[in-house]
């Protein structure tokens, strides 16, 4: 991706978890220590059910980091709202919203162990559509048996 500090590939699934929104006068990076390119924060799939996807546990993998990222690309009324939760492998990790042309990231920083790895991403009662704009999942490995020089 040309627009990525870290060159990351990021590869779109339009209607793949619901209906694309791209509002291009949202310029937003996220957090400095976690940039992602500002196409990412400026698209977002919303559904009208809630947003999931899955994977298999590695037996190699000593877990995954993963990392969700959300704007708020919509101006709500007063009526509406855009509170969300988020779990993963059935265990509630947040309750959150969004400000419009506001990001957020959610990320554990230490890896997450499950038997299957799933993520569900839902409205809260009296809320609109779920949102989100990308998502990042790492294995995560222990570095043993690696022997750093002596002298640093």
């Amino acid at each position: 991706f040309t627009d990525d500090a870290f060159d990351r590939i990021w590869t779109p699934e339009y209607n793949g978890y619901g209906t694309p929104i791209r509002n291009t006068s949202v310029y937003l990076t996220g957090r400095p220590d976690f940039p992602v390119p500002a196409a990412i924060f400026q698209t977002a799939e919303f559904s009208s059910t809630p947003i999931r996807f899955s994977w298999p546990a590695d037996d190699q993998a000593d877990g995954f980091f993963i990392f969700l990222y959300f704007s708020g690309l919509i101006q709500y009324g007063n009526s509406e709202a855009s509170n969300m939760t988020v779990d993963i492998s059935g265990k509630l990790i947040c309750t959150f919203s969004v400000g419009y042309m506001k990001s957020m990231t959610l990320y554990d920083d230490q890896p997450l162990r499950y038997d299957a790895y799933s993520v569900s991403i839902s409205a809260t009662n009296g809320s609109t559509r779920p949102s989100i704009n990308g998502f990042e999942v790492y294995k995560a490995y222990k570095a043993t048996g690696y022997a750093t020089y002596s002298q640093d």
